[in-house]
C-alpha cells in the first residue's frame, strides 16, 4: 500500500477544494496525482482517488510530505467528493469528461437547458436529455447509465472507506459487483473476503460486526470456516483439514461454541462449498475447488497409467541404441531402465538428486519420442525452472502457465487457461521438470488439458522442499505406488567429483557435509553470530567472490536465507547487499515504497502472480501476458515523470509497472530458500545459524545447496548447520491424493470430465 494507516500518521489533516488539474491517473487502480485549489493555495495531491475529474469538489484526509524531486505534496488516505451545485460549477464538472458521452459542447447544452438541476436530471430522469437537439433517446439513456455507473463506483468507495478499505480495493469491489456493490456487501460483507483479492477475512469480519452481523451468525461462521480452510491450504500446504481440528480452530478464532461451528461446517458441505469424506480413518474437510483439483489429478493419472507400451522391447532397444549413437552418449543400467519405462508406460515419475543423470534421460526420451513421430512439450512450474530446462536440454521449454495459454481475467485471483478438456494440448508427450514444485490447483489445470491418449513424464527431486501451494503431488504420487517410478541413486563420474553434489547427498542422508580443500566447490566460514554472518555474506558478494572467481555479483551469485526477519534474514540482507552492490548515485533514479527503496539496476523478484500484466520480448518480436511469483529480473528504468518502472526478466522479457504496482516486487539480492526452488545459480551464499526448528530442516539445507552449479559458501554456526542436518522432521501435510491413487475405483468416480 502507498498509504500508511491513519493511526501511524504523524498528523492527520483535512483539506478541501476544487480539482484544478489531473496531472496523472492510472485508470486500472485509481492512483492519481492532481492539483487541488483550496482557496488558500494550490496543493499537489497524490493517492488512490478513482474517477476523479477536473472541476470536482473534494475533501481529503491525509498528511503533507516532502518529495525529494517534486517538493511539498499531500498524500491522501481518505477522500469524499461533493457534487457541484451551481450552473458554472456543473458545466466545468461535466466538460471535464467525467461522464462518458459528454464533452464541452454537450455539457453546455445540458446546463443551458437544465441549469442547476442538470445532475438531478442525469441521475433521475436521463431520458429528458432527448429534449436537447442532437441527443437521441438512446444516447440520452446511454449517458444516464454512464453517470449512474460513475456514481455507483463513488458510493462503494465512500461506503468502504469508513471501514478502512482503500479506494484501490474498493475499485475492485465495484468492478466485481457493479453499481449494486453496496447492496451486495450490506447483504453479505463476507463476499469481500471470498471474491476480492486484497481483502482479508479479518477485514470483512470487522465490517460485518460493525454493520450489526451477530457474532454467532451462520453466515459469519461459514465464512470463517472457509477462511480457515483456505489459509491452511496456502500457508501450510494442506488440501484438507481434519473435521475436529477445523471445529477447534473455528471455535477459537470466532468465539462461538462447538455446536455452532459443527452446524456451519455441515451446512457448507450440504451447499457443496466444501466436501467431507473419510481419509485414513479421519473425517476430512476440503474446500470444493481444491477437492475437485485433487480429484481431477487422481483420475487423469489413473487413466494415463492404463496405457500400454509404445513399442516392443526389441524396438525399444533399437531406438535407444540409435538415439545414443546420435547423441554420442552411454546410459548406465538405471538410466536405460528409466528410458524403457517411458516407452512402456502412459505416465512415469523420474526422481533423483543432483548428479544422477535426470537431464541425460530426459534428452534421450525427447530424441526417441521425436524419432517415433511424437510431438513433445517440455514445461516447468516457474520461469526460471523453464529457462534452466531449456538450457540443459536444448529443447523449447515453457512455464506450465504459458503451456496452458493463460488468458486475461479481471479478477487477479482467478486463473483462466485456454487449454482444458474442451481444448486439450496438441502434444503427444508432456514432460514436466521440477515437478516437486507443482501444487494441486496448477496440477489440476494441467491434467484437464492433457489428452487421454497422451503420455506424461514427471521429473523432480522428491527430497526437495514441498511446493509453496497446497498439496504434495510428487511425494504423494511416489508414495501411492500407483504410477511407475524410477528412483535414480547412482552419482555419475563428473558429478561425483563435485563436493556440492557429494555434500548434498550426505545432507539428505543425515550425514554432516565435509569441506577444507582449497580447490573444493563447497566452503564453510564460521562466524560467531547472525550479524557477523550477514556482514561476511555482504563482503563475499561485493569483493571476495568476484575477485577470486570473477563472478558477476548480481547475475552469478545468489544469497539464500532460511528466514525473512533477523540480522541474517532476507529483509536485512537485501538492504546490506543493495547498499554494497547498487548504491545510490547521481543520475540513478530511485523510488521509495513502504520501507523499501527501488533503484535502477536493482535485482528484484515478482512476489505474486499477475496473470494479465503485459510483457514484450527484448527483441520486440514477441509479446504476451503474465509474470509469476518467483520470477527474477533487474530494474532497467525508473521513470518518475510517468510513474513507471521497467523490469527485464531473465534477459528475455521486458515488463512495465506503474508505481502503484510496486507492492508486487521485492528486492532479490537475497531470497528465501523456498523462493529459490526451480532455480540454479553459479554460486550460492547462505548464512546458517540456530533458528526456529521449523526452519532448520534437512530438506531446506539440501534444497539450498542443490541450487548451486559451481560454488557453495555457508557462513555462520557449524552447530546450526549440523542441527539442520539432524532435523529430518517435516511439517506434515493433510492431502488426499495418495489415498485416491491407491483406490483406483474411487479415483474413477471422482468429479471432473470423463476422459
Amino acid at each position: 500500500m502507498l498509504f500508511e494507516r491513519t493511526t501511524v500518521f504523524v498528523q492527520v489533516v483535512t483539506i478541501e477544494g476544487v480539482v484544478e488539474e489531473i496531472i496523472y491517473c492510472n485508470y486500472q487502480n485509481g492512483y492519481t496525482v492532481c492539483a487541488v485549489d483550496t482557496a488558500q493555495e494550490v496543493v499537489t495531491v497524490t493517492g488512490y482517488i478513482p474517477y476523479l475529474c477536473e472541476g470536482e469538489n473534494v475533501k481529503l484526509a491525509g498528511r503533507f510530505t516532502n518529495h525529494p524531486e517534486y517538493g511539498r505534496q499531500f498524500a491522501a488516505q481518505y477522500y469524499e467528493k461533493t457534487l457541484p451545485t451551481t450552473s458554472a460549477a456543473i458545466l466545468r464538472y461535466l466538460a471535464s469528461g467525467v461522464v462518458k458521452g459528454i464533452r464541452l459542447a454537450t455539457a453546455k447544452k445540458i446546463v443551458d437547458t437544465f441549469g442547476d438541476d442538470s445532475l438531478t436530471v442525469l441521475m433521475a430522469a436521463p431520458e429528458r436529455l432527448a429534449q436537447i437537439k442532437g441527443i437521441s433517446k438512446a444516447k440520452a439513456l446511454e449517458i444516464g447509465e454512464a453517470y449512474a455507473k460513475q456514481q455507483g463506483a463513488q458510493s462503494i468507495i465512500m461506503f468502504l472507506q469508513q471501514y478502512g478499505v482503500s479506494p484501490s480495493v474498493a475499485l475492485k469491489v465495484f468492478r466485481r459487483f457493479g453499481a449494486d456493490a453496496v447492496n451486495y456487501i450490506k447483504d453479505n460483507p463476507f463476499l469481500l473476503a471470498d471474491e476480492i483479492g486484497g481483502v482479508s477475512f479479518q477485514t470483512a469480519d470487522r465490517i460485518a460486526l460493525a454493520m450489526g452481523v451477530e457474532k454467532n451468525s451462520i453466515s459469519r461462521i461459514k465464512a470463517g470456516v472457509k477462511y480457515i480452510l483456505a489459509h491452511n491450504a496456502m500457508t501450510n500446504g494442506h488440501t484438507y483439514v481434519p473435521f475436529d481440528d477445523l471445529v477447534y480452530t473455528a471455535v477459537s478464532m470466532l468465539g462461538v461454541d462447538i455446536a455452532e461451528a459443527e452446524r456451519a461446517i455441515r451446512r457448507l458441505s450440504l451447499e457443496q462449498q466444501t466436501h467431507t469424506e473419510t481419509i485414513d480413518g479421519n473425517e476430512a474437510v476440503f474446500l470444493m475447488p481444491v477437492y475437485m483439483a485433487e480429484g481431477i489429478v487422481a483420475k487423469k493419472l489413473c487413466a494415463l497409467a492404463l496405457a500400454g507400451p509404445l513399442c516392443s522391447p526389441d524396438q525399444a532397444e533399437s531406438l535407444i541404441g540409435e538415439a545414443l549413437d546420435n547423441m554420442a552418449l552411454e546410459l548406465a543400467c538405471e538410466q536405460k531402465k528409466a528410458v524403457l519405462a517411458a516407452l512402456q508406460n502412459g505416465v512415469i515419475v523420474l526422481t533423483g538428486g543432483p548428479g544422477t543423470g535426470k537431464t541425460t534421460i530426459v534428452n534421450t526420451i525427447i530424441q526417441i519420442m521425436q524419432k517415433m513421430g511424437f510431438s513433445v512439450a517440455l514445461a516447468a512450474p516457474t520461469g526460471r525452472a523453464a529457462k534452466r530446462a531449456r538450457e540443459l536440454t536444448g529443447a523449447c521449454a515453457k512455464t506450465i502457465h504459458r503451456l496452458l495459454e493463460i488468458g486475461y481475467t479481471d479478477d487477479e485471483n482467478v486463473q483462466n487457461f485456454m487449454r482444458d478438456e474442451t481444448n486439450p494440448l496438441d502434444e503427444d508427450v508432456i514432460i514436466i521438470d521440477e515437478a516437486s514444485m507443482l501444487d494441486i490447483p496448477l496440477a489440476g489445470s494441467l491434467m484437464r488439458a492433457i489428452r487421454p491418449d497422451a503420455r506424461l513424464i514427471l521429473v523432480g527431486d522428491n527430497d526437495q522442499l514441498a511446493p509453496v501451494g497446497p498439496g504434495n503431488l510428487l511425494g504423494d504420487v511416489i508414495a501411492s505406488g500407483a504410477v511407475a517410478t524410477i528412483r535414480l541413486t547412482q552419482i555419475y563420474r563428473q558429478a561425483a567429483e563435485s563436493d556440492i553434489v557429494q555434500n548434498a547427498h550426505r545432507i539428505i542422508h543425515g550425514e554432516r557435509p565435509r569441506w577444507g580443500s582449497r580447490d573444493s566447490d563447497f566452503f564453510f566460514m564460521p562466524r560467531p553470530d547472525a550479524a557477523c554472518a550477514a556482514a561476511e555474506v555482504t563482503r563475499l558478494c561485493q569483493t571476495r567472490l568476484p575477485s577470486s572467481y570473477g563472478y558477476d555479483p548480481l547475475r552469478q551469485i545468489q544469497v539464500l536465507s532460511a528466514m525473512k526477519k533477523g540480522p541474517a534474514g532476507v529483509k536485512n540482507l537485501n538492504k546490506l547487499l543493495q547498499q554494497a552492490l547498487n548504491p545510490a548515485a547521481s543520475g540513478k533514479a530511485e523510488r521509495a515504497f513502504g520501507d523499501t527503496v527501488y533503484r535502477e539496476g536493482d535485482k528484484v523478484m515478482q512476489i505474486k502472480n499477475n496473470y494479465d500484466i503485459r510483457w514484450e520480448s527484448m527483441a520486440g518480436s514477441e509479446a504476451g501476458t503474465g509474470v509469476f511469483n518467483g520470477d527474477m529480473g533487474f530494474i532497467e528504468r525508473l521513470d518518475a515523470e510517468n510513474k513507471q518502472i521497467t523490469v527485464v526478466y531473465d534477459e528475455e522479457r521486458r515488463v512495465t509497472y506503474d508505481f502503484a504496482q510496486l507492492e508486487e516486487l521485492d528486492l532479490a539480492y537475497a531470497v528465501t530458500v523456498h523462493k529459490s526452488q526451480g532455480s540454479e545459480f553459479d554460486a550460492v551464499v547462505m548464512p546458517v545459524y540456530h533458528a526456529a526448528p521449523m526452519l532448520m530442516r534437512r530438506k531446506l539445507l539440501y534444497t539450498a545447496v542443490t541450487r548451486a552449479k559451481k560454488l557453495v559458501v555457508l557462513v555462520g554456526s557449524e552447530s546450526g548447520m549440523n542441527a539442520c542436518v539432524e532435523n529430518a522432521g517435516e511439517q506434515g501435510r493433510f492431502t488426499g491424493l495418495k489415498a485416491r491413487l491407491q483406490n483406483r475405483e474411487a479415483a474413477g468416480a471422482l468429479p471432473g470430465p470423463a476422459q
